[in-house]
C-alpha cells in the first residue's frame, strides 16, 4: 500500500496501542535541554506541618543562620519563606541547589482566629503546589495528629513528591532513656516500632521516605537533602508502557477486583500520560467498577514496581462509554 510500516489496533479493545505509541515514540527526536542546563536547576523545597513543629529550625539548621524568627510560640512564621541554599559535601565537585520553602504551620479550622491565620494557611497550600519535593515535619514528642494527616492529604493532592521527617528525635531518645517504655528491647527497637506507627496512621502516602532527624542537634540532616535529590529525580522517570500493562495483567491475575453488577472493573490498555505528577491512563471497561481499594492496590503496585516510593500516582480512566463519545466527537 505504500506504507513503510502499519499496526493493527483496536481502538475499542486496547490491542495493540502500546505497540503504536512505543513505535511513534522511537521516531521523536530527543528532547531539547533545559535552559541553563540541568545542573543550575535548584530542587525546591517545602517544609510542611503544624505550628513549632521546627521547620524554622530546619531551615535555619540548614543554613547555618538566624535568618528566620525561631520562637517556642505556635505560630511565629505568618509567610511563606523562600531561600537558596548551596550545600556543599565531600567528594561533590558542585554544591547541592535547593530553594526552601518554610510555610506557616495549619492550624485546626476551629483555632484560625484571624484572617492573617487563614490567608497564612492558604499560602501553605500554594507553595506546596509550586515545589518539587514536599517534606512533612513532624514533632516526636506528638507523634501524628489529624492536622498532620490533613496536610499530608494537600501534598498528596498536590501530587508532589512526598517525605516525612521526624524532628525533635533528640528529645524522644533522651525521654526514652529516662525513662524507657515496657515492650522495647532498646532504643534500635522503639525506633523500629515508631516507624511502624507512622506508616499504619499515614497509610494512604505513597510508601513516602521517613527520616529521623533534630534540627537543634544537626543530626541526619544530610540524609534528608539526599532523599529530596533521590524523590526530584525520581519524579522524571518514564514507564515503559509494555512493562506497566504486564504489571497490570499479573495484578489482576493475583488480586481480580470484586464483581459490581455482576461484572469484575477490567483494564484492557495502560499508559503513562504524564509526570510531575505521575498520571497513568487507564482504558478500562466502566470507570465506576474501579472502588477506592482496588485502586490503592494498583498505586502500591506500580510504585514498588518501578521504584516510585514517595511518589503519588493519578489514574484518568477512560471506560467505554468516554470513548464511544470520543469517536463521535
Amino acid at each position: 500500500m505504500g506504507f513503510e510500516s502499519m499496526a493493527g489496533v483496536s481502538a475499542e479493545h486496547g490491542h495493540g496501542i502500546g505497540y503504536l505509541i512505543e513505535s511513534i515514540a522511537a521516531k521523536l527526536p530527543p528532547a531539547p535541554p533545559l535552559s541553563g542546563g540541568i545542573e543550575n536547576q535548584r530542587t525546591k523545597i517545602a517544609f510542611i506541618g503544624r505550628p513549632n513543629v521546627g521547620k524554622s529550625s530546619l531551615c535555619n539548621r540548614l543554613l547555618d543562620m538566624e535568618r528566620l524568627i525561631v520562637s517556642d510560640v505556635p505560630g511565629t512564621t505568618r509567610e511563606t519563606v523562600e531561600l537558596d541554599l548551596d550545600y556543599k559535601t565531600e567528594g561533590a565537585s558542585e554544591p547541592w541547589r535547593f530553594r526552601l520553602f518554610d510555610t506557616a504551620g495549619l492550624k485546626r479550622k476551629n483555632r484560625i482566629d484571624s484572617s492573617l491565620d487563614y490567608f497564612s494557611a492558604v499560602r501553605t497550600k500554594h507553595a506546596i503546589d509550586e515545589v518539587d519535593v514536599v517534606f512533612l515535619v513532624l514533632d516526636a514528642r506528638e507523634g501524628v495528629t489529624k492536622q498532620d494527616k490533613i496536610l499530608a492529604g494537600h501534598a498528596l493532592d498536590s501530587g508532589r513528591a512526598l517525605s516525612i521527617l521526624v524532628n525533635k528525635w533528640d528529645l524522644a531518645l533522651e525521654s526514652f532513656r529516662k525513662d524507657p517504655l515496657p515492650g522495647y528491647e532498646d532504643e534500635k527497637d522503639f525506633r523500629k516500632s515508631y516507624l511502624s506507627s507512622i506508616r499504619k496512621e499515614l497509610f494512604f502516602l505513597p510508601d513516602s521516605p521517613i527520616s529521623f532527624v533534630s534540627a537543634q542537634t544537626g543530626f541526619a540532616m544530610e540524609d534528608f537533602l539526599q532523599v529530596a535529590r533521590d524523590l526530584d529525580a525520581r519524579m522524571n522517570k518514564s514507564i515503559s508502557t509494555s512493562a506497566l500493562n504486564k504489571l497490570i495483567a499479573e495484578m489482576w491475575e493475583h488480586r481480580p477486583p470484586a464483581k459490581v453488577g455482576g461484572k469484575r472493573f477490567k483494564v484492557f490498555y495502560a499508559v503513562q500520560v504524564e509526570n510531575r505528577p505521575f498520571r497513568v491512563k487507564l482504558f478500562c471497561n466502566r470507570e465506576e467498577k474501579l472502588n477506592d481499594q482496588y485502586k490503592r492496590y494498583l498505586e502500591k503496585g506500580i510504585q514498588k514496581r518501578f521504584g516510585l516510593s514517595g511518589c503519588p500516582l493519578k489514574f484518568s480512566l477512560a471506560g467505554k462509554e468516554a470513548r464511544y463519545t470520543e469517536e463521535k466527537e
